[in-house]
């Protein structure tokens, strides 16, 4: 939720700085380009960003140590 509210801020902040009019029939050019950073920009880069992150995700490779580790202790305090 928070994290939602603050999205919805940061693209009402773009959408003022570009003067954007809600309602009017006709947008500047600076409006549309705050629509376009908006909708199209914004999630390229949010995009790439996530692919990178995922690129050095390795926790399928810890998963099944993690996992054995886990049962092990479970072992030990049952005795």
């Amino acid at each position: 939720k928070v994290a939602n509210s603050i999205a919805n801020m940061i693209c009402s902040k773009i959408l003022e700085v570009g003067g954007y009019v809600g309602g009017a029939e006709i947008q500047t050019e600076a409006a549309k380009r705050a629509i376009e950073i908006n909708y199209l920009l914004i999630p390229i880069i949010l995009s790439a960003i996530i692919f990178i992150s995922m690129c050095f995700y390795d926790l399928d490779k810890k998963f099944p140590h993690i996992r054995q580790e886990l049962m092990d202790r479970r072992k030990k305090e049952m005795k």
